[in-house]
């Protein structure tokens, strides 16, 4: 599996990558265009990523908007929407709207920080189910 941790707190970003290291290979972006910019980069190379791991709030923007902007772009590179990307939010925020927007724009899963292995499988077990 192919995943892009988001996330602008650098021990945040090295603990989602010691948790998702047994689900696949890791990159990481520190801000919303860099998380775009590597999205399309995928999706130009032919290897889109399969899940996206996504902070809420990063220092240039949102990250429910960012999951409108990636799938725009998969629109744009004419992937279905059920081929997409997963997107598990992970964030400090446990506030009901927070969670409603991001499951209204297109996340898979929404994690409070800070992230147990435990609660990480149980999303990711959530997101295979949801896949197969």
């Amino acid at each position: 599996m192919k995943i892009l941790l988001v996330d602008d707190d650098p021990v945040s970003l090295e603990r989602l990558r010691a948790l998702m290291r047994p689900y696949g290979s890791c990159s990481a972006a520190k801000c919303v265009e860099c998380a775009v910019d590597a999205f399309t980069a995928a999706l130009e190379d032919g290897e889109a990523f399969d899940l996206v791991s996504l902070d809420l709030t990063l220092p240039d923007g949102r990250g429910d908007e960012a999951i409108e902007r990636l799938r725009a772009l998969e629109r744009r590179y004419g992937l279905h929407p059920s081929d997409g990307a997963r997107v598990v939010v992970v964030t400090g925020s446990s506030q009901a709207r927070d969670v409603m927007r991001s499951f209204r724009g297109g996340a898979s899963g929404y994690l409070v920080k800070p992230v147990t292995s435990d609660k990480l499988a149980e999303v990711m077990q959530a997101i295979e189910r949801d896949a197969a």
